[in-house]
């Protein structure tokens, strides 16, 4: 598959992407496929299923002389039922499961109080599975059950006063759906809410708030790689924000695999407390028994905490689909509910009618069950009892086990794995107290740079994609990983499971990263050596050396010089499907007419994606402009300044361009463009959003000149129409270029240029003959072997261009200040182009042909950029000079 094959998938979920991926590593028979790409392990526990089975056997024996007929049985009555058990485990002492069995039922009676009958009753019911699950939220002797393990297991014995209400569900999958659904449903939560995530996290929660069900702005609180995967208190702090309505994070983290730390849970327990007792906290703690002394949100913010467990992953039993949710019985979910406004209770009281005489006292996990069965089918709700006797025998198990044997064990596995992966890539990554080991995040760039060095990091940024590095690890060598962007990782990132292989897979996992690494270096290394052998080519065109790349390091703080900002929404990938365009803009677009339609015409290309504006010297305000106008139209807008040759290469910029599904390069300094961003991983990204994803990208002043395939850009002071048309080689025309910058396909062979009608203030006049001297010096130095091409814009102009290649026109509809030109030679240098000497370009007053559109607020004409020569709308002149800036004309 090629490279831009293999880019398509970008869009796809890690999850899905994992499929093309085995395909890959199946690829060839005789080599066997290491899968650490999901999160399955490799063992489980085997005590509690032998005691399930066992307690099988004896419920059905129990069940037979029920009824006197062949193939049935019955229920067996309640009384005696305890005793029954406890003669039937004795007569089967050797058998697996049945001590067990027998220290369940004395720890059940000691230590939880439960009526020995009843409870057992309950457990030959529910394994044998002939009632609907009663009550149909969880089954009331196993809600006991569970309310114990998980404050022995979530709350480290420590829970607050009170009890917690518990919702068994079909995995923590469905606990995240139900939640998700009831919030809605409940007018906790709306349509465009802004919501914060706890990023890295698993992808769902990336993806569910994007459905149309939902359309909810999500707002990244990202955790920091210098900080061990843990979340600064300048991210907590976007949590003060009132319009973030709830708060969702994997404690511990997926990918990442770390806790969170005490310091930032104080934190926010601090703001929560004092600045945002509503905001409502959404808790995923699966991996929180592979870390000692584990304490919840739910121990410490048990108001405002929804808590989400599964047993999959600790008791290997994905394939059980066991998940719970937890909410305390004071909680400001019930309170936010009683005091929703008179007309939004009357419509939910219609809702619940059929549920409760008084249903606007129904708690919200009793919602919670109803909304799971869209409300008419309650009855029927909740998990199968199988599920659940299997779910309290694992709780059970665990209780039981006061020395903690079993999760030492489990710890111990994933550890040891951890050791021979990092082992086998020769580093040693600092191995904090917080980790579970479940998972770990490799950061391929940091890998590279730690290994080689920046020069070759550069050349990785800018020759691949990342997903180059799993397609390739797949097919090379039959390993799996996913690729961390989807988890909103690093985009260079890699997430290893760590409990599915056996533990000498992950030395051969670790050996394959380096060897495919090493592979690219030579590649890298073999290219460099042919560079520096081949002999230099003079040519007349310039193209910028570029200085060697330096280090990004801490030691040079002043070099990597970027500003981010986001002004909505929250940037998280959204994994739509834009479509192409681009719009070239004049330079003086605010304020005019036509503008309004052609940003609508930008924006609905993004498909409600995101919306990114780049630019150098400092962050500025047309990110927050679409906020406030055209919020509708994108998920997120957001403003990126690059200001450094090493910002253009930081990972973290690279990965807030790749997230883009529209563009805007704003005005400015275009030889600033050139100079910090040309060469770099930001070009490379650039053009990747343009030719890869096809995005549409838009440019206005400086970010439209440098979207040509020629482009100006002054070092100093810019060049006058006067200045080039009397001297073609003026000093100030040493700054044309041609180069590989930004590749838009349909500009090519185009110079751009805007600003058209502005009077100079020191000099009174325009620059129409300064593009038609640019035109002039491109035709020279490339001894004119092929058409040339301009587009010129005055200030009120916006050329749309669809992705057809057909250019519309919009503006102000008014005499002047409207008008778009396209200019194209004629096939003819020339009469006189030297240094000192008025540039002649007459051909009988036809050197270059234009084609001129008045732009309209509804938007006028069409040009075709395939052929140059079909338009409407608008009328064909010449531009030629007979000598110099005198001779300058444009007629009809």
């Amino acid at each position: 598959m090629k490279p831009a094959e293999r880019r398509k998938y970008a869009a796809l979920s890690p999850f899905q992407l994992k499929d093309q991926l085995i395909q890959f590593a199946t690829s060839h028979a005789e080599r066997m496929m290491l899968n650490a790409g999901r999160g399955n392990p490799n063992w489980l526990a085997t005590t509690p299923r032998a005691g399930f089975f066992q307690l099988g056997l004896f419920a059905v024996e129990e069940s037979q002389p029920m009824l006197a007929r062949e193939h049935l049985g019955g229920m067996p009555p309640l009384e005696g039922i305890a005793q029954r058990l406890q003669q039937f485990l004795a007569q089967r002492s050797q058998q697996p499961g049945t001590a067990f069995l027998q220290d369940c039922l004395t720890y059940s009676q000691n230590h939880l109080h439960l009526d020995p009958d009843e409870w057992v009753y309950e457990l030959i019911q529910g394994i044998l599975g002939d009632c609907y699950p009663e009550p149909v939220r969880v089954l009331s002797q196993t809600e006991k059950v569970l309310h114990r393990y998980l404050v022995r297991e979530l709350c480290n014995d420590q829970p607050p006063p009170g009890h917690y209400d518990l919702f068994v569900t079909e995995g923590g999958t469905a606990a995240i759906c139900y939640i998700f659904n009831s919030l809605l449903e409940n007018k906790l939560l709306h349509k465009h809410d802004k919501i914060a995530l706890g990023t890295p996290i698993f992808t769902p929660y990336l993806e569910i708030p994007h459905l149309n069900t939902f359309q909810l702005q999500s707002l990244a609180v990202e955790a920091s790689a210098a900080l061990d995967w843990q979340i600064p208190e300048a991210e907590l702090d976007k949590l003060a924000d009132p319009e973030v309505k709830a708060f969702f994070l994997c404690n511990p983290s997926n990918p990442t695999s770390v806790r969170l730390e005490s310091s930032a849970i104080a934190k926010l327990v601090d703001l929560v407390t004092t600045q945002r007792p509503d905001l409502i906290v959404i808790t995923d703690d699966v991996y929180s028994t592979f870390v000692n002394d584990f304490r919840s949100l739910m121990a410490i913010l048990p108001r405002n905490t929804i808590t989400v467990y599964s047993y999959s992953k600790y008791f290997g039993a994905t394939g059980w689909r066991l998940g719970v949710i937890a909410l305390h019985t004071d909680n400001v979910i019930d309170q936010m509910i009683a005091t929703l406004p008179p007309s939004t209770t009357k419509v939910l009281n219609q809702r619940y009618a059929h549920l409760a005489l008084e249903p606007q006292r129904l708690k919200f996990i009793d919602r919670m069950v109803a909304d799971s069965r869209n409300v008419a089918l309650n009855h029927t709700a909740g998990l199968s009892t199988p599920q659940q006797v299997q779910m309290a025998l694992f709780s059970l198990f665990c209780l039981l086990d006061q020395a903690d044997e079993y999760q030492r064990t489990c710890q111990d596995i994933v550890t040891q794995r951890w050791t021979h992966l990092y082992q086998a890539l020769g580093t040693a990554p600092h191995d904090a107290i917080n980790q579970t080991h479940y998972y770990t995040t490799i950061d391929l760039l940091k890998l590279a740079m730690d290994t080689y060095d920046s020069d070759f990091v550069d050349y990785l940024v800018k020759h691949f994609d990342p997903l180059d590095f799993v397609f390739q690890l797949a097919q090379d060598q039959g390993i799996v990983l996913l690729p961390g962007g989807g988890f909103e990782a690093p985009q260079w990132s890699v997430r290893v499971s760590l409990a599915n292989l056996p533990d000498a897979a992950y030395g051969k996992i670790g050996q394959a990263i380096g060897a495919l690494m090493q592979t690219y270096h030579n590649a890298w290394k073999t290219k460099t050596e042919q560079i520096s052998h081949q002999p230099r080519v003079k040519t007349n065109m310039k193209h910028r050396i570029r200085p060697k790349s330096k280090p990004l390091s801490a030691s040079a703080p002043e070099c990597d010089r970027f500003d981010y900002r986001c002004e909505c929404g929250s940037g998280q990938p959204t994994h739509i499907h834009p479509t192409p365009g681009i719009l070239l803009i004049g330079g003086a677009e605010e304020g005019r007419l036509g503008e309004d339609a052609a940003t609508r015409w930008f924006l609905k290309r993004a498909r409600g994606g995101n919306y990114l504006v780049l630019r150098s010297g400092g962050v500025g305000s047309q990110a927050a402009w679409i906020c406030e106008n055209y919020r509708e139209f994108v998920s997120s807008a957001a403003e990126l300044s690059i200001d450094s040759r090493v910002a253009a290469n930081h990972p973290d910029v690279i990965q807030y361009i790749r997230k883009a599904d529209a563009l805007f390069i704003a005005g400015g300094n275009q030889n600033e463009y050139e100079d910090y961003w040309e060469g770099s991983a930001v070009e490379v990204a650039i053009n990747d959003l343009i030719n890869q994803k096809k995005i549409p990208i838009a440019g206005t002043s400086a970010g439209m000149a440098i979207l040509g395939d020629y482009y100006y850009a002054p070092a100093h002071e810019g060049l006058l129409s006067s200045e080039i048309l009397n001297d073609p080689f003026h000093h100030n025309t040493k700054d044309i270029y041609r180069s590989d910058f930004i590749q838009v396909p349909c500009l090519k062979h185009v110079i751009t240029d805007t600003h058209l009608d502005r009077i100079d203030e020191d000099h009174p006049e325009t620059r129409y003959g300064r593009l038609f001297g640019l035109l002039a010096r491109i035709v020279y130095e490339t001894d004119n072997q092929f058409p040339v091409y301009g587009i010129g814009l005055e200030e009120g102009a916006f050329v749309a261009i669809d992705d057809q290649g057909i250019a519309t026109v919009f503006g102000n509809g008014t005499t002047q200040g409207q008008d778009a030109y396209f200019l194209q030679t004629q096939g003819a240098a020339p009469e006189q182009i030297q240094p000192g000497l008025p540039l002649i370009w007459n051909h009988q007053g036809k050197a270059v042909k234009v084609y001129r559109i008045s732009g309209t607020p509804e938007g006028s004409g069409q040009f075709n950029l395939n052929d140059w020569s079909q338009a409407s709308g608008g009328r064909w002149e010449y531009w030629f000079t007979t000598g110099g800036a005198a001779g300058f004309h444009q007629t009809v």
